[in-house]
């Protein structure tokens, strides 16, 4: 159920995604995908860290966040986003991807152009927060 004049719902929460402090694209947790690790993201915002690429697969930055599988998947969309409890990192798929490492699902990208997440040089800056858009 959509909130009236809002982004989010109980559900899905709206966050955005920055990159080098220029460029912002919208995403959704789903908190019925990993409810406990969603939880543990909301109250650790905002998550910055350097960004890494992992082939063409996705990219990826390390957190601090400390969390157990919770319906951990290993195949994943383009847009999904996704946390490994095994290596604390916060991962965006950029492609259609399996994976040997299972990871918790945790929401996707709103927007359909992933170009800049394509294009990300390793050493760019990426900040997780809480959507600014009500």
């Amino acid at each position: 159920m959509l909130l009236s004049g809002s982004n989010s719902s109980v559900s899905r929460i709206s966050i955005e995604l920055v990159i080098n402090g220029v460029d912002i694209l919208p995403a959704q947790l789903v908190r019925h995908l990993s409810p406990l690790t969603i939880r543990k993201i909301i109250n650790s915002m905002p998550i910055s860290g350097i960004l890494h690429k992992f082939g063409d697969s996705f990219i990826y930055f390390q957190t601090d966040i400390k969390m157990g599988s919770e319906k951990s998947i290993g195949q994943f969309k383009k847009g999904d986003i996704a946390f490994s409890p095994q290596s604390s990192i916060f991962c965006i798929f950029l492609r259609d991807s399996i994976t040997a490492q299972k990871f918790n699902l945790v929401g996707h990208m709103i927007s359909s152009n992933l170009d800049i997440l394509s294009s990300i040089k390793m050493g760019d800056q990426m900040t997780l927060r809480k959507s600014e858009i009500f």
